[in-house]
């Protein structure tokens, strides 16, 4: 039974180790005008160059295309590049060039519909309109002078309302930049794209209540569902974090009186190597996933070895459930804690992308 409830952080562990995703490709202007001879390259030679040189990748990329057109990785050759050109390199131009092609050549190819909506969002952005400004736009620091230079320089972009709100977001008084906020969200000629940005800037501080009224006011259903849905999963990850304390406190009350602690439990000696072991593998692969593995490790040892050792007087049935609830309880409310549920249920909805 302990080993049961070891086995249900095990599932969903697993899907909590990132999925490592190639790096994208950049500039328009290094796509090789003629097919220059020599050995033909191969799509895994121009995504290895990936790693620490993304211009000399993205050319790769690029010239695998022109030389082994008919290569069936070619589509997803044009792809990462797109995405390389936008992650890698802030080139709009470059990733417009490299969605263009991919649309035209491959129109039938897997990745073409994830294309025609990256390509809808960034001409939506400006890209065919303001390269230019798109391009600077994509680098911006936050750093007020800079944002003020931009709004003077470039006043027509797209996307100056979400300049203005970076802006507003650097100002001493909170208050103040709310106010502002609110005024570009009463000006009938910007306040829905004015509202959609504060909207997301309210989501990505996890103020998921405030997300919903600004994306309600300015009638945005598809980002009220969203901050809903990230709100319902917030109040989730309280309700297993309280859930969780109390059972672990309990137990370890019952376990105290009754005088049971002993050396290590079988179940915990099963899970901590197996843990470490996704933990090796998840460890050197993206910064941002660390504390959570950590947490899920040797919390959940901890928290395994309570539930192990403590009192047998419920039927089997009722610890077993008990166990296993607890643990996934603990699973999603580090999950949810450290930011990892978004990466993960995007993960597991896109599937395994290149």
């Amino acid at each position: 039974m302990p080993f049961a409830s070891a086995a249900v952080v095990f599932v969903i562990l697993g899907l909590s180790v990132p999925v490592p995703r190639s790096a994208p490709p950049g500039p328009a202007t290094i796509a090789p005008a003629t097919a220059p001879a020599g050995p033909l390259p191969t799509y895994a030679g121009a995504i290895a160059a990936a790693g620490e040189l993304p211009a000399e990748s993205a050319a790769a990329l690029l010239d695998f295309v022109t030389r082994v057109p008919a290569d069936p990785d070619a589509p997803d050759a044009l792809w990462d590049a797109a995405r390389l050109a936008l992650d890698r390199l802030q080139d709009p131009a470059l990733a417009l060039h490299a969605l263009d092609r991919l649309l035209a050549e491959y129109p039938e190819s897997r990745p073409a519909k994830r294309a025609r909506q990256q390509r809808a969002e960034l001409e939506a952005r400006g890209a065919r309109s303001h390269p230019e400004a798109l391009a600077v736009f994509l680098r911006l620091p936050d750093d007020a002078a800079a944002l003020r230079a931009f709004l003077a320089q470039y006043p027509d972009f797209p996307e100056a309302n979400t300049v203005r709100l970076r802006l507003v977001r650097l100002e001493p008084e909170i208050s103040a930049g709310e106010a502002t906020a609110e005024a570009l969200m009463a000006d009938p000629a910007v306040g829905w794209r004015a509202g959609r940005a504060l909207a997301d800037e309210r989501y990505r501080a996890g103020d998921y209540a405030g997300a919903v009224a600004a994306a309600e006011r300015v009638d945005d259903p598809a980002g009220a569902s969203r901050a809903r849905r990230m709100l319902r999963a917030q109040r989730l990850g309280q309700a297993c974090l309280a859930w969780v304390g109390l059972t672990a406190l309990f137990l370890a009350a019952r376990t105290s009186r009754a005088g049971r602690w002993r050396p290590v439990p079988g179940a915990v000696k099963y899970y901590l190597p197996v843990a470490l072991v996704f933990l090796a593998m998840a460890y050197p692969m993206d910064p941002a996933f660390r504390p959570a593995m950590l947490t899920l490790v040797f919390g959940g040892a901890a928290l395994l070895w309570v539930l192990s050792a403590s009192p047998r007087r419920f039927p089997v049935l009722v610890r077993v459930g008990t166990h296993a609830l607890t643990m996934a309880a603990f699973v999603y409310a580090v999950i949810f804690h450290f930011g990892v549920l978004a990466p993960l249920v995007e993960t597991l909805k896109n599937g395994l992308q290149r």
